[in-house]
């Protein structure tokens, strides 16, 4: 008996979820749905079901007894369509095996191929060696990032976007006490993002070197306080960088900018030829979409719009050059975006490095 009743209670089990499939796969259907089922005899069998539901069919469902008996996908869809008043949403078309014989006899005219006949060979050859126009339509993508621009410019091809995990690792196994540059670098950016260069504290001792410093140590503890950074990543940011930047010719101007906006996120239409005018100056007709974000850009005392990109980069021989030609596609790009933006013409392009503590003016 327990038998009996583990398989009466699998079988029952089985036959929900395989009701479950069906309703999942009829309700999936956005216009119209087309099921094809086989039958050795259809009349005869629509005959029986139809004696079945009038005996067995319930007040609004259908008896247990007749899904348990037919237990196909096809059966449970014809007791539906029989005993519901709206069966006639529903078309059946019977088809025979004859009815299938006769449309196999039906063939398409063939077309035999003219061999005798003189072919010209220069036209199937310039089929076959067909060269897409605008190949480069397919190739480059759709959206992409200025650093990503900065790649092709460099190598003159386009960078695959697909993300590589290879070299990656959870947060738990990297966590250690030494820092990278790339991330001392990304802390100091965050420390420019968040300070307010015009707090008139910072304005009015900008010149006091040892206030200074304690001014931005203070608020260093504040990120740490306020969860932005850790005690630990607050040690290793450079407070010199900073205090040079402050005292810096562009530092001063931004603390009296009428009009200053950080971490401006942007995206622009690029024509490939700006991208890349050597390898693609000819090319009027593709564009791609590139987005990025601005560090900082402001409206001088003087009216004047200046776009600024800091850089922590280290600078070999301590060589300007090195930066200009690193970045100064990626800030031309800045700049036609912010100008699209502001609608109107930014004067000036600067560099600042922070580890060689100046500005650094690009011609862009």
């Amino acid at each position: 008996m327990p038998k009996l009743a583990i398989n009466f209670l699998i079988k029952n089990e089985t036959l929900s979820e395989e009701m479950r499939i069906l309703y999942v796969a009829l309700t999936r259907a956005r216009e119209k749905l087309i099921i094809i089922a086989t039958s050795n005899n259809y009349e005869k069998e629509i005959i029986e079901k139809k004696e079945l539901v009038n005996t067995f069919m319930g007040k609004s469902s259908i008896n247990s007894v007749l899904l348990k008996k037919y237990n196909s996908y096809k059966d449970w869809l014809e007791f539906v369509i029989l005993s519901n008043e709206n069966k006639n949403l529903v078309n059946i078309s019977v088809i025979k095996k004859q009815d299938l014989t006769e449309f196999e006899k039906i063939r398409p005219n063939l077309v035999e191929f003219p061999f005798n006949k003189d072919v010209d060979l220069d036209s199937v050859r310039q089929e076959l060696e067909f060269d897409y126009p605008n190949l480069i339509g397919t190739i480059i993508p759709l959206k992409t990032s200025v650093s990503e621009i900065k790649k092709i410019n460099q190598s003159n091809t386009f960078i695959n976007s697909n993300l590589d995990f290879k070299n990656s690792s959870p947060k738990f196994m990297t966590q250690s006490k030494t820092f990278s540059a790339s991330e001392k670098g990304t802390l100091t950016h965050l420390v420019l993002q968040k300070l307010d260069f015009q707090n008139p504290e910072f304005i009015n001792n900008v010149d006091n070197t040892q206030v200074l410093s304690q001014l931005l140590n203070e608020f260093i503890n504040s990120l740490v306080n306020k969860g932005f950074i850790t005690k630990e990543e607050s040690n290793v940011i450079n407070r010199n960088y900073l205090i040079n930047f402050l005292q810096s010719t562009i530092g001063r101007k931004i603390q009296y900018a009428p009009i200053i906006e950080k971490e401006k996120p942007f995206c622009a239409k690029i024509s490939l030829k700006d991208i890349n005018p050597v390898e693609y100056g000819n090319d009027e007709d593709n564009y791609i979409l590139v987005q990025g974000i601005i560090d900082l850009f402001f409206k001088s005392q003087d009216g004047d719009w200046i776009l600024l990109d800091y850089k922590t980069d280290y600078v070999p021989d301590n060589n300007e050059e090195y930066l200009i030609e690193k970045y100064k596609k990626q800030l031309e790009i800045y700049k036609r975006a912010l100008e699209i933006y502001i609608g109107e013409r930014v004067s000036e392009v600067v560099i600042y490095s922070l580890y060689l503590g100046k500005d650094i003016h690009i011609e862009a």
